[in-house]
């Protein structure tokens, strides 16, 4: 995904998913449920950006 968006993909893409996917849990779900959903998307959203980081082209910023 980052390489179709010309290696534009940075940590605040990341931070913006996990901001809505939270809030959207937070509206739907409540207790020990949110809370698995909350770290798993955590998870998930470190763990793209990490890949995401370390394909980056050899000349583009991070």
């Amino acid at each position: 995904m980052d390489k179709n968006l010309n290696y534009g993909m940075h940590q605040d893409h990341f931070n913006r998913w996990l901001k809505l996917w939270l809030a959207t849990i937070y509206s739907l779900f409540e207790g020990a449920l949110a809370n698995r959903a909350k770290d798993a998307s955590q998870r998930m959203a470190i763990g793209k950006f990490t890949y995401v980081y370390k394909n980056k082209r050899k000349n583009c910023k991070p």
